[in-house]
């Protein structure tokens, strides 16, 4: 197990574990018992407490019968501080400033907690926990729904040594005008011998429950991760291709808004090319148009960039944020996520510091912020440690017909 733990992805050998949960259940596979490591205690001194709570917006349906480690008990309630990241240690949710202030959400049972997702404006929660299976029987990821009201619903429970990872609240690209939904991907690293694809779906919790989503996709390739602003109806996501030619992640965005083909809530049915990329890290969505991708093929990585794309204007390109070798390009023993921070910023790990990660140097490393617009890399002052992120961001109301204009950036291909 424990070489499994400490393994650096490799593409073009092992194939799977690119996302970031998707690297820690394939370790789970892999070893085929033992329980996954604890998280990392917090290690700043003790915060103080969270904002007051709001009235919850949906009530907690029927969930799975299968015992998780958040049953049962309740949180201190929403809403979240906004234009801050997110970060749970493994015993705390905390509030982390981009300046590294730190404040206490709410104290919880030690659990392992591996991705996490906010409603705009922070209200409710999404959190996904890993478990502790040792047979096929067991339990191995919870999605855990927290409400602003304090009550904490258990939206999905999967066993066979499947995953659960990338929890997202988008609303319906048919319909943005209907409240934001839940979303998540999960499955297995298991290869289906007919279709080629790895064995993943999408699912969204709508008002039957957890139902799969339907995406139209080629031989070889099946959904990994969605990424997307909080409460947008533009979204983007990465394909896991077995074919792994000329790189084993492909970036697609929905444009489900034109009305081009059917689609619904449960249902994706316009999906375009945005880039390919060998990269795990996933895709920053900075605002409802603006989303970065990072752009580098494994046997070329003098040729990594980060790429600005905008919504409307892709038929122009997209502006290179940032090109060189500072930046880590990410792998499955230092997972972490590429992060929107405010509409200009992306978060990052330096190549350095993840390195010094990998090889037991140190524990944590400071985020690095990079301007969209000038490519400009600071350290802001918060730090990275292990466990999940996520940017809180503020409700922005946008149409997904229109850009944020086309005229103000240099375009390039891709």
């Amino acid at each position: 197990m424990e070489k499994h733990r400490r393994a650096r992805i490799d593409w073009g050998r092992r194939g799977l574990g690119t996302s970031l949960t998707f690297a820690f259940a394939v370790m789970v596979v892999l070893s085929g018992c033992s329980s996954p490591a604890k998280g990392p205690k917090a290690k700043s001194p003790e915060p103080t407490e969270a904002t007051s709570s709001t009235p919850t917006r949906a009530s907690p349906k029927p969930t799975p019968t299968i015992p998780g480690p958040l049953d049962d008990l309740r949180w201190t309630g929403g809403p979240v501080p906004v234009n801050r990241l997110l970060f749970d240690s493994g015993r705390a949710l905390i509030s982390v400033g981009l300046d590294g202030d730190r404040h206490l959400i709410w104290h919880h049972p030690e659990i392992h907690p591996v991705a996490l997702a906010a409603t705009p404006d922070g209200s409710d929660i999404a959190m996904v926990v890993a478990l502790s299976p040792r047979t096929a029987r067991d339990p191995s990821f919870a999605l855990y729904w927290l409400h602003s009201g304090g009550a904490i619903q258990k939206v999905d429970v999967v066993t066979q040594f499947a995953f659960i990872d990338t929890p997202l609240f988008l609303r319906n690209p048919s319909d943005p005008a209907q409240e934001p939904r839940l979303y998540w991907v999960t499955g297995n690293e298991n290869i289906d011998p007919i279709t080629g694809r790895v064995n993943t779906k999408v699912m969204v919790y709508d008002e039957s429950g957890p139902r799969q989503v339907r995406v139209t996709l080629r031989f070889g390739e099946g959904v990994l991760a969605i990424f997307g602003y909080p409460g947008a109806s533009t979204f983007a996501f990465s394909l896991f291709d077995q074919s792994d030619s000329p790189t084993r992640l492909e970036i697609l965005k929905n444009i489900d808004y034109t009305e081009a083909t059917r689609a619904s809530v449960s249902e994706w049915g316009s999906n375009v090319f945005r880039a390919r990329t060998d990269s795990p890290v996933g895709v920053a969505w900075t605002s409802p148009t603006d989303y970065v991708i990072p752009v580098v093929q494994r046997f070329h990585r003098n040729g990594y960039s980060l790429r600005l794309f905008r919504n409307n204007c892709e038929i122009y390109g997209s502006h290179v944020v940032y090109r060189g070798h500072a930046i880590d390009l990410g792998s499955g023993d230092v997972p972490w996520p590429l992060l929107g921070a405010g509409t200009k910023g992306v978060l990052v790990l330096g190549a350095k510091d993840a390195t010094s990660i990998a090889q037991g140097q140190r524990q944590t490393a400071p985020w690095r912020l990079v301007n969209t617009l000038t490519g400009q890399i600071s350290k802001p002052g918060a730090r990275w440690s292990p466990g999940p992120w996520a940017w809180v961001a503020p409700s922005i109301p946008s149409n997904p017909r229109t850009s944020g204009g086309c005229q103000s950036l240099k375009w390039t291909w891709p």
